[in-house]
């Protein structure tokens, strides 16, 4: 087992056309059981207990963190909500919350590798963690963002910039299930020019967010804009779910097994 957490690589953009939607799990053993076709890390989860809206105590996490390990997944990354008035946790928080999750998690014996990043709001308190320039980073320098899912945050274009300049390379989350910009894909290829990458929540493809989410999430797909997909599991009652998805394509997340991040420190 291994854990990291601020990773630190230089970024990366994928490349080539998607191939025809295909299941993205494939059987492996005769009763059945699935493992993972060709992602290998899951590099958004909200497993890290009691921190968010995600897993609530540590029996959840095992739970979660062991099925994906029998999916196939080689290194999970959880990214705890870091979100002005709701989520105010800060990097030496969640630091600290993740090195005594893995103290108990050390006696699961479960072979898999976990790592820390978080997912920053970009709302009125992210300034604040642009001026500090301490992050909770995925690995390659890649920061991952959400925007409000109900109305655009005025400015986040300007962040985004500010962003770049400094270095990282911001991941959008799930742009699929911002409404807003349905009726205007020209929003999404802006978001695209200024240099983001793309994250699909994997649920988005099956209705978990409604038809209109998983319509927008088919065109990005068919437009070859994700260079990621992440699970986005809050909670055990969706694990059942993924075996459902289908998708296929070129993706970045076998790139993130790799990763000079800062390690846990050797007394825990």
């Amino acid at each position: 087992m291994r854990f990291s957490f601020l990773g630190t690589q230089p970024s990366a953009r994928s490349s080539g056309r998607l191939q025809p939607y295909q299941s993205l799990f494939v059987s492996d053993h005769a009763d059945g059981t699935t493992v993972i076709n060709h992602l290998a890390v899951d590099m958004h989860a909200h497993w890290l207990p009691g921190v968010d809206d995600g897993a609530k105590d540590f029996q959840e996490s095992i739970e979660i963190i062991r099925k994906l390990s029998e999916l196939g997944y080689r290194k999970l990354i959880a990214t705890p909500h870091i979100m002005s008035g709701y989520y105010d946790n800060s990097p030496s928080f969640l630091i600290e919350r993740f090195e005594d999750f893995l103290r108990k998690f050390l006696l699961e014996n479960i072979d898999i590798e976990l790592a820390l990043a978080a997912e920053y709001m970009i709302d009125e308190g992210f300034k604040k963690h642009l001026d500090s320039d301490f992050f909770l980073l995925l690995p390659r320098k890649m920061i991952l963002i959400e925007l409000p899912i109900l109305n655009a945050y005025a400015g986040y274009e300007e962040l985004i910039f500010e962003i770049k300049l400094k270095g990282y390379q911001p991941v959008v989350a799930h742009p699929e299930r911002y409404g807003y910009m349905h009726a205007d894909l020209e929003k999404y290829e802006q978001l695209k020019d200024a240099g983001c990458l793309f994250q699909l929540n994997m649920l988005s493809l099956n209705g978990q967010y409604g038809k209109n989410v998983a319509s927008i999430a088919r065109e990005l797909l068919d437009r070859n804009w994700y260079e990621l997909v992440g699970t986005d599991l809050h909670n055990r009652s969706q694990l059942k779910q993924l075996n459902s998805i289908e998708l296929n394509g070129h993706f970045l997340n076998h790139t993130l097994i790799k990763n000079v991040a800062t390690p846990i420190p050797t007394g825990i």
